[in-house]
């Protein structure tokens, strides 16, 4: 089971790694041709997407956590049936809600710019598209078919970096419209022909497994709100104090959230219907949930201030040179990179309160940390941090804070000692705490930065010592890698 594990977590890491490669490329031509007021608009409008990712009610949610966990019970009735019924909740409300924006957009026609007419017709067939594919998604992990999504991730990204790359090159923001709209409606045609019929996906409407569901999914939608939250929070703080062009600099933060986060969310998105299916197989038992907490809890702790470091090093360069007008938001971004560490930290605890049915008190860190996002932006922007405070408070501060809740509140399930789990709190976030003084002294020195780079990887490999120790996880990898270099060569 861990041999396969870990080999998913390589092929579907890959796959996200190329994927956000290709989306930081695209990101970065986007934003040298719009410029940062477009960039910003698109920002803005983009709340709205995200937002209508939660207007199945929480039923996609409910498949994705049911469906390993029949299949662990071996009902694969139900199995088929909750499929069926996600697939129907996703379509019908998005596709209502893009036709209630599509009326909006010719009603607004002649009051306002073209550009947003334009921006809100495009929102309206994204909506319905990207709530497909947000189904689909999660229909191929709760399946474990992460091969496949792999190929789909890597097949999305090139074709859109290929369409953003011709279209918004020679036609600004229309062309980049044009490219998204293009590159959703052909992915989602190819989804509807491969796994509609590999599932036999039909509408399904049953009125008792629909409230099953709902009830399920509506705490696990308005914690997702919630959570998301936090980044509209930052968003619209910096449109009142700023403006919409400090906002386009904050993108930077953004991008780099798209591309460093692959590694935790590949490995949480692996996890979670392994950690179901278990949890449905053993009988609720949570005792047999806890190595897998720790042992990813630990990979990601252990393995990310590597990652994180060396493009904290990286970035101010890479962004004087390609994206020279976007400057200002470089310490935001840093500041950005480093909270990502709590938040990936705290992943895996998150996915054992769903597994676990331990809903409100996930609830409630979500809640305490969305008001204490919006406290300490308010605070920091008061006293004229601009988004170098956005980013200290709403995303550097929020998320130690979130994941020490949520982390913490699920150790001590085990321990069922205060201090012992403040103990294994310390083991975890000591990675960041050591890799964050490496950083500070490289970067008030005068060295080079490729020296730089190196120094910092050297001071990481205690990390990947003790990381070894403690799981054996990188034996694991190399033997995977070798054994498929042995099977490429025959």
């Amino acid at each position: 089971m861990k041999d396969k594990i870990i080999k998913d977590t390589l092929i579907y890491s890959a796959s996200t790694f190329f994927s956000k490669i290709f989306n930081f490329v695209r990101s970065i031509i986007v934003a040298r041709f719009l410029g940062p007021s477009l960039y910003g608009l698109w920002n803005a409008l983009s709340i709205i997407l995200e937002y209508n990712r939660y207007t199945h009610l929480g039923v996609l949610n409910a498949m994705n956590r049911e469906v390993p966990f029949y299949r662990g019970k071996k009902d694969y009735t139900k199995v088929r049936e909750i499929r069926n019924t996600g697939f129907t909740v996703a379509c019908i409300p998005s596709f209502i809600i893009g036709l209630v924006i599509v009326l909006i957009s010719i009603f607004i026609t002649g009051r306002v710019e073209i550009k947003w007419v334009m921006a809100l017709r495009v929102i309206a067939i994204l909506v319905f598209m990207r709530q497909l594919w947000d189904f689909f998604s999660l229909l191929l992990r709760s399946d474990n078919k992460f091969v496949f999504l792999s190929k789909m991730q890597i097949l999305f990204s090139a074709v859109d970096l290929l369409l953003i790359s011709t279209l918004v090159i020679r036609f600004g923001f229309r062309g980049f419209l044009w490219a998204t709209a293009l590159n959703y409606i052909w992915i989602i045609g190819y989804m509807l022909y491969r796994v509609r019929r590999r599932y036999n996906l039909r509408f399904y409407l049953n009125r008792n497994l629909l409230v099953y569901l709902a009830k399920i999914g509506i705490l696990m939608t308005v914690i997702g709100v919630i959570l998301s939250l936090r980044t509209a929070i930052d968003r619209l703080m910096i449109i009142r104090f700023l403006g919409v062009t400090y906002l386009g600099y904050f993108g930077i933060s953004y991008v780099l959230i798209q591309f460093i986060f692959f590694i935790p969310s590949a490995i949480s998105q692996i996890m979670y219907p392994r950690l179901v299916e278990r949890y449905g197989s053993s009988n609720k038992d949570i005792g047999a949930l806890r190595n897998y907490m720790e042992i990813s809890t630990q990979v990601l702790a252990y393995s990310m201030p590597l990652l994180i470091g060396e493009v904290f090093l990286l970035l101010p360069f890479g962004v004087r040179l390609l994206l020279p007008q976007y400057t200002p938001g470089i310490f935001a971004a840093q500041i950005t990179i480093l909270g990502l560490f709590f938040f990936s930290t705290g992943m895996m605890a998150g996915n054992f309160l769903v597994t676990t049915n331990r809903l409100y008190w996930y609830l409630g860190c979500a809640c305490v940390a969305a008001i204490i996002n919006f406290i300490l932006d308010y605070f920091f922007l008061k006293a004229g941090f601009g988004i170098n405070g956005v980013a200290l408070g709403g995303l550097l501060i929020t998320s130690f804070i979130y994941a020490s809740l949520v982390l913490g509140s699920v150790m001590f399930q085990y321990l069922r000692s205060g201090l012992k789990t403040f103990l294994y709190l310390t083991k975890v976030y000591f990675p960041f705490f050591y890799s964050l003084a490496v950083l500070l002294m490289l970067n008030h020195s005068a060295l080079h930065l490729a020296v730089k780079m190196a120094i910092f990887a050297v001071a990481c490999l205690p990390l990947f010592w003790k990381l070894e120790k403690d799981t054996k996880t990188l034996s694991l990898v190399f033997a995977i890698i070798r054994d498929n270099i042995k099977m490429a060569k025959v």
